[in-house]
């Protein structure tokens, strides 16, 4: 447990440690006094933004003081009472000649590389790990990675480990054989496959436009599926720490998805869902939980290209501009051998030969593993490429199979014609990953330049520490850090929270609704009854003892009370509704009713009742 400064003790009623912004008091383990005051860290990265500056940066100057900053929770003054800037010897490991090291003495990352194998494809997964791959011991120097590989609720991966032949080890394995559909890219091919077949002809202009709405709903729902499981993970893990890092892989999907299918002629009713505004309470989210999220999208030379010099197995890379002196770094490229690949390669089309498709898929992996995404070889990647298609195909795998002919074709474009079955690309696929990096001070990683400056970045942050009061709300509000007297703008997380969010309830109810998460500990009972062929009476019952968990002496109870409604269109609507309980009040159990339109055929409601102020919550399901 950290203490607060000695120059604030004078004042403070109650100090709580704040390992996370916004942390509840039960987990600090404070004193009941009048007063509630809890202090939370914000990193800061030591390069600031120039106003105007067209991309340019300054670093911050040495020698700063807490008192040269301001912090401001929704536009209010907060005090400053702690500053930790790496740069010095108390903030820092410092080597002989005085340069810094990796590593903090005060406290380590929590690093998470996130491969979600519904949003990426093959390719970009292959690259991100054999970049990640690259940096593992530059990781591990600064904390404990855990590697998750995440699909529809059945993830998998790596706990948190600072072994670094371990985690090179599990990103071999996704350099082989990654796995991944992107689930909207599939479903645009699919559709696009069906409106070719003749799909809508004869619907005329309003069901047409019905149909699109339909197609918008069902991308929406499966995004926001993905995001979901995603912010659960971050949200509900334990974490020993302020310091968080998220290495995100993925391909992005487009915020407005209504324009794609209007690009291929299909109109879309107007009001179609959109994940624009899911997007920016995610990144939101995200930021208030201390998560700096760096996203990892393929580079543009290509899929799965790695550019370079090459001479035997050393691959010499630029760095554009030339940092400090140092022009680039120096690889060796172990598992590249361009015979060996070849030799797969042609294994691979025997085995397609001889009806072996599985053998003929891991002949063709391998063979894309050792080509190690060459450009000098790229005739030949896109030849192994379309033998695996060929392969998925045979074993009826026809989304990873399009993938793969997809990637083919970008790599040689003479093969276009033997394979029209290529998927469409996205429109906008970086939009939510720029979200991501403005909101959290994170970075969007397209080549292998970016992500040495990400992880570099890490080391290069500072600690502010600053107090807030008073009971967790479970709101998420804005963050704003200045350095006095200066006009840079300070890159930090642009959010703080206060409790557990709406977006995190929302998320539970949405998963719960799936089978996809075990609810809280509370034991909620929730039943219909029924008035009317309109409208119906919700009837949800808790424990109130449980519900107020400590004694809160004369405060009320601060209940939230979300409400997740499926509709047939697979988008849900999700409504929060706050509660007092009288701290005088004594009915048990504690009873809420709500009138609510009658259920539909294929609608459920998920009901979620939170303790705001503890973060004690139970759910239950009516369908």
């Amino acid at each position: 447990m950290r203490e607060a400064p000695k120059r604030a003790r004078s004042w403070i009623l109650i100090v709580a440690v704040a390992l996370q912004p916004g942390a509840a008091l039960s987990q600090s383990q404070a004193l009941e006094e009048e007063e509630r005051v809890i202090a939370v860290d914000v990193f800061i990265e030591l390069e600031a933004d120039v106003p105007r500056g067209a991309g340019k940066v300054r670093s911050l100057p040495k020698g700063l003081h807490l008192d040269d900053f301001e912090v401001r929770i929704a536009g209010e003054l907060r005090p400053v009472v702690s500053f930790l800037d790496p740069r010095s010897a108390i903030g820092r490991l410092i080597d002989s000649a005085g340069e810094p090291l990796p590593g903090e003495l005060v406290e380590p990352w929590t690093i998470v590389l996130y491969f979600d194998l519904e949003l990426a494809e093959r390719d970009t997964l292959r690259w991100a790990a054999a970049e990640l791959a690259e940096r593992v011991a530059d990781l591990v120097e600064l904390g404990e990675v855990e590697l998750v590989v995440a699909q529809k609720g059945r993830n998998r991966g790596l706990a948190p480990t600072r072994d670094a032949e371990l985690l090179e080890a599990e990103l071999a394995g996704m350099m082989i054989d990654p796995g991944g559909v992107h689930e909207v890219i599939e479903f645009r091919g699919e559709v696009l496959d069906a409106i070719r077949a003749g799909m809508g002809a004869g619907l005329g202009e309003v069901g047409a436009a019905e149909l699109g709405r339909a197609f918008v709903a069902q991308e929406v729902a499966a995004v926001e599926s993905r995001l979901d499981e995603l912010l659960i993970h971050l949200s509900e893990r334990d974490v020993q720490g302020s310091k968080r890092a998220l290495f995100w892989v993925s391909d992005g999907f487009d915020l407005e998805p209504a324009k794609f299918y209007r690009s291929q002629g299909l109109e879309v009713t107007p009001g179609a869902p959109s994940l624009a505004d899911r997007a920016a309470e995610i990144a939101a989210t995200l930021a208030s939980y201390g998560w700096v999220t760096f996203g990892l999208s393929p580079p543009a030379a290509g899929p799965g290209l790695v550019p370079g010099f090459r001479i035997g197995k050393w691959l010499y890379r630029a760095r554009m501009p030339p940092m400090k002196g140092i022009g680039g770094t120096l690889i060796r490229e172990e598992r590249r051998d361009p015979e060996e690949a070849r030799a797969y390669a042609e294994l691979g089309d025997v085995y397609l030969e001889g009806d072996d498709p599985k053998s003929a898929q891991e002949a063709f992996e391998r063979a894309l593993y050792h080509f190690a995404g060459d450009p000098r070889t790229i005739k030949d990647q896109a030849a192994a490429k379309a033998g695996l298609g060929r392969a998925l195909e045979a074993q009826g795998d026809f989304a990873e199979a399009r993938q793969a002919f997809r990637h083919a074709v970008e790599l040689d474009p003479d093969l276009a014609s033997q394979y029209p079955q290529a998927r469409p690309r996205l429109l906008e696929p970086l939009a939510f990953l720029e979200v991501l990096a403005q909101a959290t001070a994170g970075r969007t990683v397209l080549d292998s330049d970016d992500l040495a400056e990400a992880v570099l970045s890490l080391s290069r942050r500072a600690r502010l520490t600053y107090q807030i009061s008073g009971w967790p709300q479970g709101s998420i509000q804005d963050l704003e850090v200045a350095l006095l007297g200066s006009a840079l703008e300070l890159r930090h997380p642009r959010r703080a929270r206060s409790g557990t969010p709406e977006t995190v309830a929302a998320a539970r109810a949405r998963r719960l609704a799936g089978g996809d998460l075990v609810a809280g500990d509370l034991k909620v009972r929730a039943a219909l009854d029924s008035k009317s062929e309109e409208v119906e009476t919700l009837l949800v019952e808790v424990d109130r003892e449980s519900l107020a968990g400590e004694d809160t002496g004369d405060r009320p109870i601060r209940v939230r009370v979300t409400l997740a409604t499926g509709r047939p269109d697979g988008v849900p609507t999700v409504n929060h509704k706050r509660i007092e309980i009288a701290s005088s009040q004594d009915d048990n159990p504690w009873r809420y009713r709500a009138p609510i339109a009658k259920l539909g055929a294929e609608e459920w409601i998920v009901v979620v009742v939170e303790n705001v102020e503890t973060g004690r919550w139970g759910a239950a399901l009516i369908d």
